[in-house]
């Protein structure tokens, strides 16, 4: 059976960069965020649920997740972004876990990686054995974000300000992972904690 492990970070942390680490070292990494954005497309009840609450903009002309027009709505609100949330988890979870399940039984051991932005909020932190969080000071994390995807400061502050609190994180994480050096130096410390995570073994005990 393969050891859980759930990564998370606020935005502009670095969390999908190191998951990439993980995966270029051959761990199969699944994506809590790539598989909401596939059922926020795919799935009519989904679809049906989110247009309900967000009107019939939230979806394009063809069909697709108008995600900037959500984005500008739960962002700004976190009643709004609650209830977003609430619509796609319980889907993504089941998602992740029909996943974990094929795994196992083509692997008889190591490791996967599940990569969450939402990973506390959505309780994912519950279906896993150990987590790591992804840390990086404010203003790094800002600069990040404005080259990457050409927001404004304020914009980002709203939306770390909407995200689970750091500390809060990082206290209710087993593995801490502080992402402002070099890319070597991150290469460094995911290299370190890939031996560590393949030396674990699933927790017997699973979080209820």
């Amino acid at each position: 059976m393969l050891t859980r492990i759930g990564v998370t970070g606020g935005i502009g942390s670095g969390k999908s960069e190191v998951c990439g680490k993980f995966s270029a070292m051959g761990i199969t990494t699944i994506s809590a965020d790539a598989i909401a954005r596939q059922l926020s497309d795919d799935d009519p009840s989904i679809r049906k649920k989110i247009i309900a609450r967000f009107g019939p903009d939230a979806y394009t002309t063809s069909g697709i997740l108008n995600r900037q027009y959500i984005a500008g709505i739960v962002f700004e609100n976190r009643e709004s972004l609650k209830a977003l949330n609430s619509i796609v988890h319980t889907s993504v979870i089941t998602s992740i876990e029909s996943a974990i399940t094929s795994l196992d039984e083509a692997k008889k051991g190591g490791y996967v990686v599940v990569e969450a932005a939402l990973l506390f909020e959505s309780r994912l932190n519950k279906k896993v054995d150990y987590t790591l969080t992804v840390v990086a000071d404010d203003a790094l994390r800002i600069e990040r974000v404005r080259k990457r995807d050409n927001m404004s400061a304020e914009q980002i502050r709203t939306r770390m300000a909407n995200q689970y609190p750091t500390d809060k994180a990082i206290e209710a994480s087993d593995f801490v992972v502080y992402n402002n050096d070099s890319p070597d130096s991150l290469h460094t410390k995911i290299k370190f904690l890939h031996t560590v995570f393949s030396t674990l073994k699933p927790r017997l005990k699973k979080k209820p």
